[in-house]
């Protein structure tokens, strides 16, 4: 399901696509991307390795930073119509 986000940094938003992937093993942005736009990443205490899908080990490295987005915001999606709504988001959020 491809949709268009708008992502919440520091002072700063950023409109741009993103992919949710009902089939993946993690929910994932580039950490280039996430610096380039001042988003709060959280440091993991062990990286994750990165394969491609033939098993080799991805050139771009391990995954060093995370951020809680769909956990935290827990959005319904409707796989048949392409929607995904924040229905259920914490009182924190606007």
């Amino acid at each position: 399901l491809r949709i268009q986000v708008e992502l919440v940094g520091r002072n700063k938003t950023a409109t741009t696509e993103a992919l949710i992937d009902s089939g993946a093993t993690g929910n994932l942005i580039s950490h280039e991307y996430a610096i380039k736009k001042q988003m709060n990443l959280r440091k993991l205490a062990r990286p994750i390795p990165v394969h491609n899908v033939n098993d080799t080990e991805n050139t771009n490295g391990e995954i060093g930073y995370y951020r809680l987005v769909l956990l935290k915001h827990n959005p319904e999606i409707d796989w048949r119509s392409y929607v995904l709504d924040f229905t259920r988001c914490p009182d924190t959020c606007n």
